[in-house]
């Protein structure tokens, strides 16, 4: 074989295992896409602006579509940068306390798993925060500065509502909402 001859057939062999990667990618992501059974409200069910949304989440829960891909891989790289996030809340003066813990109310027949509680430092009193992250790659939810920004944007008021929902059931007063703002993204 020649040298351009060689220089084809690799060329043509990475081509072939750039696309075998992107099939197994998809196949991986496909394969974290599901439908949980959902019995009662979640924190994370609130502040939608239809409440027929909230009955037919509980009620009609298998029914529900499988999310698309696309959303499967937002999910995926928030879950990828959660402890990220959480070192470098430590990297800045928080202490993180608790990580991933699961709440439930009676009274409101509410769940929530929490990303996280934290600590300031130098706080001797110990008061403890609620801590939310949510990797977005909207821009509009990456520029909310202020509650009022939060609660003029679609996806800022649900998870304002989020917040203050853990906030009950961590009964803390306050909460840190983290975004971390992501591009879409795939090999």
């Amino acid at each position: 074989l020649t040298r351009e001859q060689q220089i084809a057939m690799d060329a043509e062999a990475v081509e072939r295992l750039a696309e075998r990667l992107r099939d197994n990618y998809a196949v991986s992501v496909r394969s974290r896409i599901r439908i949980t059974a959902q019995h009662n409200l979640r924190a994370s069910s609130f502040g939608q602006l239809c409440d027929r949304r909230l009955y037919h989440d509980v009620k009609d829960w298998q029914t529900q579509a499988p999310v698309d891909p696309q959303v499967q891989q937002y999910f995926d790289r928030g879950n990828d940068l959660e402890p990220l996030v959480m070192k470098k809340l430590n990297d800045i003066g928080l202490r993180v306390i608790e990580q991933q813990v699961a709440y439930w109310d009676d009274e409101l027949r509410v769940g929530a798993h929490i990303d996280g509680k934290a600590v300031i430092v130098e706080d001797d009193d110990g008061r403890r925060m609620v801590v939310e992250t949510k990797a977005s790659a909207n821009p509009s939810l990456a520029k909310c500065r202020t509650v009022d920004d939060l609660l003029h944007n679609k996806w800022g008021r649900r998870y304002y509502v989020q917040c203050m929902i853990y906030m009950h059931l961590a009964k803390c007063n306050v909460a840190l909402l983290v975004v971390w703002d992501t591009a879409p993204w795939e090999p």
